[in-house]
């Protein structure tokens, strides 16, 4: 399977991809954590449909069912390789979706389908919601979203905080479509 799906596609090297997980599951393990919560905010995949963007994965509609099956095999590694690996939260990203309109999907996309398998088939509780999950760990307050709506973007993070977040502890938002690492 990994085979057929990388020689159609160029762009995906399944070896450096989980080169790199494993040296992040390195990083990880280094530090001797006795509890890791590992928050997932989207985009597990770059597109299924092949039109998020432009030129996005030729022919990436006959490889559908195997981009499921080897994001689910690439997660799977990568949770096994992390020590002492509590809890992992997962969200919907804009890429993740299975339709070519945004506005028509109710954001139950791949990050649902590998969110189920990964509960079913690990040892790891997943905790999953298409827009957004949330946990106290260790004194604070985590909030994971992936980010992209406008609602978010246009009433900002004072507001999102407010409403979302929990008063009277230091709130953590951890994001993914925004692409860069901001402090407030």
């Amino acid at each position: 399977m990994k085979e057929s799906l990388a020689k159609d596609i160029a762009e995906i090297n399944i070896d450096v991809l989980n080169n790199y997980l494993d040296n992040a599951a390195k990083i990880i393990n280094d530090y001797k954590f006795k509890e890791v919560s590992l928050f997932l905010p989207g985009d597990i995949i770059e597109s299924f449909t092949g039109f998020n963007h432009r030129d996005t994965y030729k022919n990436i509609q006959s490889h559908q069912g195997e981009i499921i099956t080897l994001s689910y095999q690439i997660l799977k590694r990568l949770l096994s390789n992390i020590n002492n690996l509590k809890k992992v939260y997962m969200t919907e990203g804009n890429h993740d979706r299975f339709t070519m309109q945004k506005d028509s999907n109710s954001r139950k996309g791949v990050g649902g389908v590998l969110a189920y398998f990964l509960a079913e088939n690990t040892s790891v509780p997943i905790v999953y919601h298409p827009f957004m999950v949330s946990d106290e760990i260790d004194g604070l307050y985590h909030i994971c979203t992936h980010g992209d709506y406008r609602s978010f973007q246009k009433n900002g993070y004072d507001t999102f905080f407010f409403k979302y977040g929990k008063q009277g502890m230091y709130n953590v938002l951890k994001t993914g479509h925004l692409h860069r690492f901001n402090i407030m």
